[in-house]
């Protein structure tokens, strides 16, 4: 009795942890991001800027479907459920951490690059 219980116990465990996530990632598919991370940095000087609004655009511009900001070190990261065709630099605090102007990226590039924005005229 005992070793009958084990065996269902463990073909249980088996069906749990085996069988059901295959069943389901079959069913519905497996969730999937396209990550990239890096830091923005004033063109002239090379420091971090703080405050920038990170957009990732499908299509057009105006499909965004992830946005970010980036930290005091300048640092952002977007996470999105489609690869994004256009990575849009925004400065949208005004004066606060110097202005600067758009930068649109239309490219993929490497996770962790420095992406330069040039100070607004």
């Amino acid at each position: 009795m005992a070793l009958t219980i084990k065996i269902l116990k463990k073909a249980l465990l088996w069906l749990i942890t085996g069988v059901i996530p295959v069943v389901v990632a079959a069913c519905y598919g497996v969730m999937y991001a396209f990550n990239r991370n890096g830091k923005v940095v004033d063109a002239d000087t090379g420091e971090a800027i703080q405050g920038i609004q990170v957009s990732c655009a499908v299509g057009n511009r105006s499909n965004v479907i992830d946005t970010s900001y980036t930290d005091s070190y300048g640092n952002f990261y977007i996470a999105a459920d489609t690869e994004c065709d256009a990575y849009i630099f925004t400065d949208v605090d005004g004066d606060a951490n110097g202005s600067y102007q758009e930068v649109v990226v239309q490219e993929s590039f490497p996770d962790g690059s420095s992406i330069e924005m040039p100070k607004a005229q």
